[in-house]
């Protein structure tokens, strides 16, 4: 549910506004340099639109506007750190657009944060230029537009169309950055099994797939971008007369960009990857996720997958 803030919520979105630009690994130093930035004050949810989402009673995002005659600033849009990736800031950016609508609003300009522009420009907002930080003068931000009448007319906020093609030598780093932000992942919710690196996978891996004629690379472009990747390969059942001999297709590594997630970008891969599994006549196309990663787990339970087997573990 998103609902009109109430002032007596000012600490408690300060609170969450905090957390959340600390997710994305600022120094100490540096996020109490920004606290004031970062404050809510009563007199800013009374004066200008500010709308919280809610889930069971629990504020989880907001959005404030600053509005000035046909133009607005979008102050703040902020998700609680471990609800980011699940569809709460579209949602939040939506209603803001519909607010900004009914405000007669034309033109919603934004500072971003350089780690979020990528979200932004996904919603459709285009970069103009750049701001001196408020907080840093030696530091600048993206500068980036929305106009409203683009979102009316444009059907493509809802799914927007990426170019999903085989990856090229060229795209190893771009597709690094997005294994690293799922390794992260991983090694905060598996700490006993995996590590947080900085190179996840190896180039000379990566070559090898490339060359593999039973192997490819898929990458998701969104306006030339690397946004997602799919490694994919055919495998068939070891000759044991207990198996049934058959030849099927595996997903060893798929991921999409955080700040891209939720927009239709990993439907239109997985369903690329199935058409390349039809392809190769390969009788079914599987993969391993990790029993922790539940947001994994439901995504590819609504494409149809369905589980075929579990690996547990006891710790000594």
């Amino acid at each position: 549910m998103i609902r009109r803030a109430r002032r007596e919520e000012a600490d408690e979105l300060s609170q969450l506004s905090f957390r959340s630009k600390g997710f994305w690994g600022y120094s100490d130093d540096f996020m109490e340099a920004c606290r004031d930035d970062l404050t809510v004050s009563t007199k800013y949810i009374e004066s200008s639109p500010v709308y919280v989402a809610e889930i069971n009673g629990k504020i989880v995002g907001f959005y404030g506007l600053v509005c000035s005659k046909s133009n607005a600033e979008l102050r703040d849009l902020f998700v609680e750190p471990k609800m980011i990736g699940k569809g709460i800031g579209k949602q939040l950016w939506e209603h803001m657009i519909k607010t900004a609508r009914e405000l007669q609003i034309q033109k919603v300009f934004i500072h971003s944060d350089p780690h979020a522009e990528g979200f932004y420009k996904a919603m459709g907002a285009k970069r103009i230029g750049e701001v001196i930080s408020s907080v840093f003068p030696n530091r600048t931000l993206p500068l980036l537009e929305f106009q409203i009448q683009d979102f009316e007319k444009d059907a493509e906020h809802k799914e927007r169309k990426v170019v999903i093609t085989t990856a090229s030598i060229d795209d190893y780093e771009n597709i690094n950055d997005i294994v690293k932000e799922g390794q992260d992942e991983h090694a905060e919710a598996l700490p006993t099994v995996f590590a947080k690196v900085d190179v996840v996978m190896p180039i000379d891996y990566y070559q090898q797939l490339l060359n593999d004629k039973n192997s490819e690379v898929l990458v998701a472009k969104l306006d030339g971008q690397v946004v997602g990747f799919a490694v994919l390969e055919i495998k068939e059942a070891p000759p044991f007369a207990s198996l049934v001999p058959r030849m099927y297709a595996y997903i060893s590594d798929f991921g999409v960009k955080k700040a891209f997630q939720n927009n239709g970008i990993g439907k239109q891969l997985f369903f690329a990857c199935v058409e390349w599994a039809k392809e190769k006549d390969a009788s079914s196309l599987e993969l391993n996720v990790w029993e922790f990663n539940q947001k994994a787990i439901t995504f590819y339970e609504k494409l149809g997958m369905k589980p075929l087997s579990r690996k547990m573990a006891i710790d000594l």
